[in-house]
């Protein structure tokens, strides 16, 4: 039995190809291998191509990415390889590789009008290089615009800033350029050129009501223009201020009085309309705006309040003046003086500045007007008044408790006033350090005192310093250049002392009183010699002997030396200037011991010398 089978293939390569048949076999019949073939295929000529070039989106829009899709197609049978290049005019776009006869290259158009988009391709070792061309249009790319204020809803004359946004239609495809318009309505208000896609305007002339807003984009090259939706901007009527003022406050009988009345505006708006001046429930007249002043006099005393009632105009709101109180007087009137001080206590030398403010219930102090300051009777300076307020201010006010005046001098219209305050001006603080030296001394020792006085001030304190022993004073010492002040004194008694010093203060620094400083006074140490006169004597003749005291302190003066022989006294003497002095004609011949003996007491130790006296 016989069995055929074939088969077909193409895109071999050149060269030579063995090509054997193999049978797999059945239940019936083995496998077998047929007899190889040998199959030489040489190299054929270059097959020509053809080059189909298509675009995703043909017309484009700017910013918008299109793909471009190249087709290569043979007639011969060898399978396409090498590359597409595509180019916009003589500008390459990229290269694609052909696959399955296919390249494709996303591309981003980047400027409007008609592009002349080639696809070429370069051929391989079997097939011929071909091409293939589209043109493509590019059209802009659609806008949109948004407009927005800053301040809805404003007034009349207020400046109003409108803002403008345009973005593109397409994302990434850039941002917007060229100009916006706002419009009013069919009314330009101005033009702006945009700067990041955005704009804005400031408009100060939209009339008072509901402004129909839109801002219209022109488009640039590569994006159509486009206009906002409207805006409704309301704008109000702008506020506005009424004031009254005169020309003369208080006014005297039958003197002329011109009220002035200032509408005000926010907006600097030109104005129109009346304004009607009312002296209370009376209407003294209606003014035009352009021309607002209004005079009279009064023939009585009294009061008058005035009133301002603007009407207001097609842009602007009408307003209301307060009350102007307008005091018609037999001049002068009487004024009130009150005054304060910037404090008080105050420190010497330190700058004190006196305020006086002068009032009346009829009106203003005028301005330029003289207050005088007095400390007591005697004037100190002057101040003139600026809204009624006079200054004055000084350093020379000395330490004490000072009533400072001032006295608003008066003129025509105001009567002169006075008022006063209470200034104390307090000295610089000090401090009093004392010393002693030597400390512990003997009985009747000069002891040196030393005061140190500080002040908190800059001068160095001057003056007197007293120096004392717990009540007793002891005495005065002067301060000198650098504050201290000395005295020595013998008047403290035996045992603990309480030294003090007392600064008595200057103009400029107070008084200050120092700790207590303990001196320790131990009795004086007395130290005696004895001499005789002559020696040697001759017996029943007088012999003088002199009893000298010394001491690391003072001496006694006016006790008693008791002078004795063997134990008898012999006579006694008193102390004068540090000496006792004996005269005798009792003493027997020989060696006699005579011994003079001071007995001592709380303030000075007991004393004793001997000699010997040679009595022939």
């Amino acid at each position: 039995m016989n069995g055929t089978a074939s088969f077909t293939i193409s895109g071999l390569n050149p060269g030579v190809h063995t090509i054997t048949a193999f049978y797999p076999g059945d239940s019936n019949f083995a496998a077998h291998a047929g007899t190889p073939l040998l199959l030489v295929l040489t190299t054929p000529l270059n097959s020509p191509t053809t080059t189909t070039l298509t675009s995703s989106s043909n017309p484009s829009v700017y910013g918008q990415t299109a793909t471009l899709t190249a087709t290569v197609t043979t007639t011969g049978n060898a399978g396409l390889g090498g590359t597409v290049t595509f180019t916009d005019g003589s500008n390459t776009l990229g290269t694609g590789n052909l696959i399955n006869g296919v390249a494709v290259l996303s591309t981003l158009f980047t400027t409007v009008g008609t592009h002349s988009i080639t696809a070429s391709y370069s051929g391989d070792a079997h097939s011929q290089a071909s091409s293939g061309s589209v043109n493509i249009i590019v059209t802009q790319d659609a806008s949109n615009t948004s407009i927005g204020s800053l301040t809805n809803p404003s007034s009349y004359g207020q400046v109003v800033v409108f803002s403008a946004a345009v973005a593109a239609a397409s994302p990434g495809s850039g941002t917007p350029t060229g100009s916006i318009t706002f419009y009013d309505g069919a009314t330009a208000l101005g033009s702006t050129t945009l700067s990041g896609g955005t704009a804005s305007l400031s408009v100060a002339t939209l009339t008072a009501g509901a402004n129909s807003i839109t801002a219209a984009y022109s488009g640039d090259t590569n994006f159509q223009a486009n206009t906002s939706g409207p805006l409704s901007q309301v704008v109000n009527l702008a506020p506005t201020t009424a004031a009254v003022t005169s020309s003369v406050e208080p006014a005297q009988i039958n003197q002329p009085v011109t009220y002035t009345i200032s509408i005000f505006s926010p907006y600097n708006n030109p104005l129109s309309g009346t304004i009607t001046l009312k002296d209370g429930t009376k209407t003294l007249g209606t003014l035009n705006v352009l021309q607002p002043t209004y005079s009279t006099t009064y023939t009585a005393t009294g009061k008058h309040s005035i009133t301002a009632i603007y009407s207001g105009d097609a842009n602007d709101q009408g307003s209301t003046s307060a009350v102007y109180t307008q005091y018609v007087e037999n001049l002068p009137v009487v004024s009130t003086t009150k005054m304060t001080s910037s404090g008080s206590p105050s420190l010497v030398n330190s700058a004190v500045m006196f305020t006086a403010t002068v009032t009346s219930t009829y009106g203003a102090i005028p301005d330029g007007e003289t207050v005088a300051f007095y400390d007591g009777s005697t004037q100190i300076g002057t101040g003139t008044t600026a809204s009624g307020v006079a200054i004055f201010t000084t350093s020379a006010l000395s330490v004490k408790a000072h009533t400072i005046k001032g006295m608003y001098t008066g003129d025509a219209t105001f009567k002169t006033s006075a008022g006063e305050v209470q200034q104390i001006i307090e000295a610089y603080s000090t401090a009093t350090v004392v010393s002693s030296a030597p400390n512990p001394s003997s009985y009747g020792q000069a002891i040196v005192l030393t005061a140190v006085v500080t002040t908190s001030g800059s001068s160095v304190p001057t003056g007197n310093v007293t120096f004392k022993n717990g009540t007793t004073s002891l005495g005065t010492g002067a301060l000198n250049a650098s504050g201290i002040a000395t005295i020595s004194t013998t008047k403290l008694s035996v045992g603990s002392d309480s030294l003090t010093a007392s600064y008595n203060g200057d103009s400029l620094n107070g008084k200050s009183t120092s700790s207590v400083v303990a001196q320790t006074i131990s009795p004086a140490q007395l130290m005696m010699t004895l001499t005789s006169s002559p020696n040697p004597s001759t017996a029943g003749k007088s012999v003088k002997f002199i009893a000298m005291l010394a001491s690391n302190g003072s001496l006694p003066n006016g006790q008693q030396v008791t002078f004795s022989y063997n134990g008898t006294m012999i006579g006694t003497a008193i102390i004068s200037a540090g000496k006792a002095t004996l005269s005798t004609t009792a003493l027997p011949s020989g060696g006699d011991v005579v011994t003079a003996s001071y007995a001592g007491g709380a303030d000075y130790s007991p004393a004793s010398a001997s000699i010997t006296q040679i009595v022939n």
